[in-house]
C-alpha cells in the first residue's frame, strides 16, 4: 500500500476510534487512555489523581470499554487486529490536544 493510503487509512481508523470513545463516560476515556497510550498499569491508573478508584473498579471499566470499542468498530466496519501505520500517533496526538483543552479536573466526573 503506498504511503498517502496508508495515511488515509490511518487517519479513518482514528478518526472512527475517537468517535467510538466519543459517548463513554470521562472516567472512562480517561482510564483508556492512561492504559492504551500512557501503558500505565492498573494500580498506577487506580492511583492517578485524576481518577481514584479501586484497582478492581480500574480493571471492570477497562473490560467495558474494550467491548464497547470492539463492537463500536464491528458495528462500522472495522474489525480488531493491528492498527494501521500511524493509528497510534494520531490517536496520541488528538487525545492529547483533547485533553488539554477538556481542562480535565476530578470534580468534572466522578462517576
Amino acid at each position: 500500500m503506498a504511503a498517502p493510503e496508508r495515511a488515509v487509512e490511518s487517519g479513518e481508523f482514528a478518526s472512527t476510534l475517537l468517535d467510538c470513545l466519543g459517548p463513554l463516560r470521562p472516567l472512562s476515556r480517561r482510564v483508556w487512555l492512561l492504559r492504551a497510550v500512557y501503558e500505565l498499569g492498573s494500580r498506577d491508573i487506580a492511583e492517578h489523581p485524576l481518577v481514584r478508584a479501586s484497582v478492581a473498579n480500574v480493571d471492570v471499566i477497562l473490560m467495558r470499554v474494550r467491548q464497547h470499542l470492539k463492537s463500536c468498530l464491528e458495528s462500522k466496519g472495522l474489525e480488531p487486529g493491528p492498527l494501521p501505520a500511524g493509528t497510534f500517533t494520531l490517536i496520541w496526538d488528538r487525545m492529547s490536544r483533547a485533553a488539554a483543552e477538556e481542562a480535565l479536573t476530578p470534580e468534572a466526573e466522578q462517576s
